[in-house]
């Protein structure tokens, strides 16, 4: 049970229990979600869920160990009566997730000695099992198989916001539990922009195509793009795609467990030679249980990659005004490096 790392993590601060409130963090312990409620594991090993009835019975079914306690009155007064129930004084709880606000109604209300978590909890989390790659994968092929039904729909005249809004309808029709983040399905010179919002614009021959997206499986997120041409690409579009390949290459390279994050960033820098002042935000971030967590292959990154790490690596050149190439991969360091993406890489034109 993933919560036993917990309850070690409790162990080795002195704390009697540890109060878990953000929805990756009650998930990751009790391999349920969503839910509203809070989780507590105790330095003894036990893990309890607490949620109303709208969600006790689905967890009793599906969270696996885990203790369901029924809340019937205030969250914060059902927590306080365990705790006292349960002699726990010292109480570790997450303080850069809370709100200020939300730990003073907390701390009114139960009587403990509070313990910062800091981000102890997320490092765990950062070290992935093979069962938690094993929904990422298959969220994973949940967006391929949704990027490849939406190719028969690309074409001049079709705006972004209607591509956009059929990728995700494609992810969801094919399982997905909704969208990693905001789908990204930009064109021509929107393209520059890293996050570019889905616009009105149409699709036109000769228009670079980026699209970011991913699908959600079991709570585990993926993460990929892909930027493609539409009709043709001119020799600049082919020599900047080729450089952000070849970067790419070059980032996956470097990931390795041992490595400090900010290798991979300075290998694919290296590689875009000429296209490097165009490259403007890190080289990868972690993800899982949220799209947004883990290290970062940042150059002021002082993070060394450990063994289960699950991380993007995805370069970018945008020219302001003209067009942008970015290729995102997500990398799993196991006994040897995994790619978790089976989309091709080299430059397609539609």
């Amino acid at each position: 049970m993933r919560y036993e790392k917990i309850a070690e993590l409790c162990r080795n601060i002195s704390a009697d229990a540890i109060l878990l409130s953000s929805e990756e963090n009650c998930r990751y312990a009790t391999s349920f979600g969503p839910f509203e409620g809070m989780t507590v594991v105790t330095a003894n090993g036990e893990c309890y869920l607490f949620t109303d009835m709208r969600y006790t019975e689905a967890a009793e079914k599906n969270a696996q160990g885990v203790k369901v306690v029924a809340v019937t009155e205030g969250m914060h007064k059902h927590i306080a009566d365990f705790f006292c129930n349960k002699g726990i004084k010292n109480v570790a709880y997450e303080d850069l997730s809370v709100t200020v606000a939300s730990f003073s109604a907390m701390e009114q209300k139960i009587d403990a000695n509070w313990i910062k978590l800091g981000t102890s909890v997320n490092k765990i989390r950062n070290v992935k099992d093979s069962l938690e790659v094993d929904c990422m994968i298959k969220a994973q092929r949940i967006a391929e198989t949704a990027f490849e039904n939406v190719k028969n729909y690309v074409k001049a005249g079709v705006t972004e916001k209607q591509l956009a809004a059929r990728l995700d309808y494609e992810m969801n029709l094919l399982g997905s539990e909704g969208v990693s983040f905001d789908t990204i399905f930009i064109s021509g010179s929107n393209t520059s922009m890293p996050h570019g919002v889905p616009s009105d614009k149409a699709l036109e021959n000769g228009d670079f195509i980026t699209v970011d997206f991913g699908a959600v499986y079991n709570g585990y997120h993926s993460d990929m793009t892909r930027t493609f041409a539409l009709g043709y690409a001119t020799d600049e579009m082919r020599e900047v795609y080729d450089a952000v390949l070849n970067a790419q290459l070059e980032g996956i390279e470097a990931v390795d467990a041992g490595v400090p994050c900010k290798v991979p960033y300075e290998r694919a820098m290296t590689a875009l030679g000429k296209w490097g002042k165009y490259f403007t935000h890190s080289l990868g971030h972690g993800v899982g249980l949220a799209i947004h967590e883990g290290y970062s292959l940042s150059p002021k990154s002082d993070d060394i990659l450990e063994k289960g790490n699950v991380i993007t690596v995805e370069p970018g050149v945008y020219i302001p005004g003209k067009f942008g190439v970015r290729i995102e991969d997500v990398i799993w360091i196991a006994e040897e490096k995994v790619n978790l993406m089976k989309t091709p890489k080299e430059l397609m034109i539609l």
